[in-house]
């Protein structure tokens, strides 16, 4: 029952807090309860456990059910219970993971402590200003917010495969050693503002459906974006690369011209500008940008607008850079 696990739960965070050398035991023990199996209530309205790409726009819900209904009866009422048993779970946690001041730590805080909770299913996850050592969230799955504010991973994290169905806040993290977000799925949007990675940043694969911000991140190590699908707006203003910083250079790229004279009611100036295919490198790619700017003042364009009584200080370019593939099919 319900309370009972409860209570349990409880007790062991009693013996932890009495005997800091059974905290890692009894972390160990709350994590291997999170990674049961676990059906949320009605699991109807909420994004399914496959890949992203269906629901991608849809407006599904990405929370459980508050309050459980005459339609789904029982069932739901044990599931309902088994996540108010969760929460505690996780709450516990986050409780004694923050230390409030680093240099006087409260007495609750339970230091240099890893967390393994791969293939969890994690509601309203909170660890912001925590501080944890070694932690494994590879294949979690986080129903709700995840907020990692300014949490600090004292040694690797993973985090591949992990599918963040609400939003994703990592603002102000710091990673203390390598990272990985290989393939996770983020469905709403992402802020990784400010985050320090003191060593490599793997986000090869992964998928941000919604906008998606790492303006002021610093990036200590490698940082490798290759094959990363960015469906929102990305932005990476004021970021830092120390290192290398892979976003895929072997990969080939369109780079194409986007004026904001190009479609008017008198004028069309579709082709007056440029866009070239299959640029590969950060070099190449640099230079093909450098020449769509350019194109917008080539003879033809220029005359075109003249044609037109256009104004010249009046138009301006955007350079569009997407990652190319190779169809089976396609179609108008």
């Amino acid at each position: 029952k319900a309370p009972v696990r409860l209570g349990g739960l409880y007790a062991l965070e009693r013996l932890a807090q009495d005997h800091p050398d059974q905290r890692q035991t009894i972390v160990n023990v709350l994590c291997a309860y999170l990674r049961m199996p676990y059906t949320r209530p009605s699991d109807q309205g909420l994004i399914p456990q496959g890949k992203l790409k269906p629901f991608l726009g849809t407006r599904s819900r990405t929370v459980a059910i508050d309050d459980v209904d005459d339609k789904h009866g029982g069932v739901d009422r044990e599931r309902v219970q088994e996540r108010e048993v969760r929460l505690t779970a996780q709450r516990i946690l986050s409780h004694h993971l923050r230390p409030s001041d680093l240099d006087h730590p409260a007495t609750t805080f339970w230091a240099r402590l890893d967390l393994d909770l791969t293939g969890a299913t994690l509601i309203d996850f909170d660890l912001s200003d925590c501080h944890v050592n070694d932690d494994t969230f590879t294949h979690a799955r986080f129903a709700g917010s995840a907020q990692f504010t300014r949490a600090v991973f004292a040694r690797r994290a993973r985090f591949e495969g992990a599918k963040f169905w609400a939003g994703a806040r990592f603002g102000g993290a710091r990673f203390g050693a390598d990272v990985w977000f290989g393939g996770a799925e983020f469905a709403r949007d992402t802020v990784f503002t400010g985050a320090v990675f003191a060593g490599d940043a793997g986000f090869e694969e992964a998928m941000f459906a919604r906008a998606t911000d790492f303006k002021a991140t610093a990036f200590g190590g490698t940082a490798r974006f290759g094959k990363v699908a960015f469906q929102g707006r990305a932005q990476f203003e004021e970021a830092v690369f120390t290192a290398h910083a892979d976003f895929g250079e072997n990969d080939a790229y369109a780079v194409r011209s986007s004026a904001t004279a190009e479609d008017l009611p008198t004028a069309s100036f579709a082709g007056q500008q440029d866009t070239y295919l299959n640029i590969i490198g950060p070099t190449a790619i640099l230079e093909h940008v450098r020449r769509c700017w350019a194109s917008l003042f080539t003879e033809r364009a220029v005359t075109y607008r003249l044609q037109h009584g256009v104004d010249h200080s009046k138009v301006g370019m955007a350079v569009v850079v997407q990652r190319m593939v190779f169809p089976r099919a396609a179609g108008i």
